[in-house]
């Protein structure tokens, strides 16, 4: 394969954990219980589904301020938005969270309840039944 379907190698640092390909769902949620919070430093973003399946783990998102991603999460609320490929933003964002285990806690539960109330199945799934309907009706 090629382009986006080609897995990227990265230099690995000191401080990097290798998680390897999450394939299956139940290793997934895993993952993202044993983080603290998910960074999400993305240029080109289509709806943020890794960002909503942190949220709905009860994580907090530090992600870029672009596409669709304002409107999955609330910054400052469940999460923080930093400008595209402002490192400085990304950095002060991840020591805030660090620093701070309360406002950590608070994000991941807002996080959590902004999954359910937002883009539970429960929800989701009438608003597009009743959109496909109306596109047969024309």
């Amino acid at each position: 394969t090629s382009g986006l379907k080609r897995p990227k190698s990265l230099q690995r640092e000191e401080n990097m954990l290798p998680l390897g390909q999450l394939t299956e769902d139940r290793k997934l949620a895993e993952a993202y219980r044993r983080c603290d919070a998910l960074l999400f430093p993305s240029r080109f973003e289509g709806f943020g589904l890794v960002v909503l399946e942190a949220m709905a783990c009860g994580k907090p998102v530090i992600a870029t301020n672009i596409s669709s991603l304002p409107e999955v999460m609330e910054d400052g609320v469940t999460g923080i938005l930093c400008p595209p490929d402002d490192i400085r933003s990304f950095v002060i964002a991840c020591r805030k969270l660090a620093d701070n285990p309360e406002i950590l806690r608070q994000y991941g539960q807002a996080a959590r309840r902004r999954a359910e109330e937002l883009f539970s199945e429960d929800l989701v799934i009438p608003q597009y039944i009743k959109l496909y309907e109306k596109l047969v009706r024309g």
